[in-house]
């Protein structure tokens, strides 16, 4: 309760109620001395005017009359003016309206007592809507922070409160975004340092792997090779290429993951990015006799980069090829609502382990039924990054032995 009681809101309604009680004690107080003042004031007119009646029949009773209004009557002279009374149907049990002076004063008192304990509710109300309103607009700068906080601004909150659970839940958001902030710069750093070792080895290979290439380009010139030579040839060709390709992606990689890959957005229509993707992959389906379906929905238009965004639709079309049985199927889907597109690659292939999704878009990992030898496991990793660098999302769904649904989700700008 004492915890209670340090909140500036908590104080602040607290003196508003008390202000508000006096104010109403004071006007209920005086309203109540104004009605007894008037209708003390009606009670003295009525005794005027039955005494008045009285000396106007009986004129002799002038000096004995005023004295029954001014004294206390006995016993006696009550006991007989309740049985005379009586005779009339004159008791206590008649109803207030039967009396007009008092019915008139209890219509003006209803009236002058409605008035201000309407005022006094509309005030009350004022003030508790107005304390809301500031505590539930302090809620909303709260979550607005935690968008922002979701959105990579880790800007401080300043607040003028010292005290309370608002002034403790501010110092709770503020250490939580500093502390977010410093693991977010390290990790920052952990990635630039990352890129630039990467870079710096790709760049290091480059000349001796064009070397290498050019030296076995001049072996298999050569007409005296023997047909061994020539394979072994053959192969270094092939994993030298192997090896650029992989040099190259992996500096791809790390300048997606530092936000550092500059991409060429503009409004396109995603089902026509998805159609060059899949003239390109058809000889890869056609050799293994896929059955290939496509739900394109009408034209989506979405800012994006055709080349990066296509690259990422086919390392997961390629995916799904290389994961899907001879005579499989594979579908790819394009879907809008208000909000998202979104692009989904399904296949009836063998399907993931539960304890394999975790890491399906981690560089380098080669799940259980990955059979083929050149796989470098990077073309998740790199459509992953590619998808997150657009602002959205890749995920899976799978279970083993009934294939997998590869879902690209873009998030539309609220200013589209």
């Amino acid at each position: 309760m004492l915890q209670l009681l340090a909140n500036s809101e908590i104080k602040l309604f607290l003196k508003g109620m008390l202000i508000l009680f006096i104010v109403f004690t004071i006007l209920i107080v005086a309203i109540l001395n104004f009605g007894l003042q008037s209708l003390h004031k009606e009670n003295i007119d009525n005794n005027i005017a039955i005494m008045g009646n009285i000396l106007y029949q009986f004129p002799e009773l002038e000096g004995d009359i005023p004295a029954f209004f001014t004294k206390e009557p006995t016993p006696e002279a009550k006991e007989v003016g309740l049985n005379v009374a009586k005779q009339y149907g004159y008791t206590r049990d008649m109803p207030l309206v039967v009396s007009t002076p008092f019915e008139n004063h209890k219509k003006v008192q209803t009236i002058k007592v409605v008035i201000p304990m309407s005022i006094l509710f509309i005030l009350f109300m004022a003030v508790t809507l107005f304390l809301l309103n500031n505590l539930y607009k302090r809620l909303r700068s709260y979550s607005e922070h935690v968008d922002n906080i979701a959105d990579g601004n880790l800007k401080v909150i300043e607040s003028k409160d010292k005290e309370g659970d608002i002034a403790k839940l501010n110092h709770s958001f503020n250490k939580m975004t500093k502390a977010m902030s410093t693991a977010q710069q390290k990790e920052w750093k952990e990635k630039l340092l990352h890129k630039n070792i990467i870079s710096d080895i790709s760049h290091q290979l480059k000349t001796p792997l064009s070397s290498i290439k050019v030296f076995n380009g001049l072996i298999l010139d050569s007409p005296s090779l023997s047909s061994d030579i020539k394979e072994f040839s053959h192969k270094i060709e092939q994993q030298s290429e192997r090896m650029e390709w992989l040099t190259k992606n992996l500096l791809i990689i790390a300048r997606l993951e530092t936000k550092s890959l500059p991409l060429n957005n503009k409004s396109k229509d995603i089902n026509q990015t998805v159609e060059k993707v899949l003239k390109t992959l058809k000889d890869n389906w056609q050799k293994k006799d896929l059955n290939i379906s496509t739900t394109l929905k009408e034209k989506i238009l979405f800012p994006h980069d055709e080349k990066w965004l296509g690259e990422a639709i086919t390392n997961v079309v390629k995916n799904a090829i290389e994961h899907t049985e001879v005579g499989g199927n594979i579908s790819i889907k394009t879907l809008q609502s208000p909000i998202t597109v979104k692009i989904q690659v399904s296949d009836s292939g063998a399907g993931i382990l539960p304890e394999e999704k975790p890491h399906i878009f981690e560089r380098f990992y080669k799940g259980k039924y990955n059979t083929k030898k050149n796989s470098t496991g990077i073309g998740l990793a790199l459509a992953k990054g590619i998808v997150e660098n657009h602002g959205g999302v890749i995920n899976v769904t799978s279970k083993e032995g009934q294939g997998s649904i590869f879902t690209i989700t873009l998030f539309k700008d609220e200013s589209i």
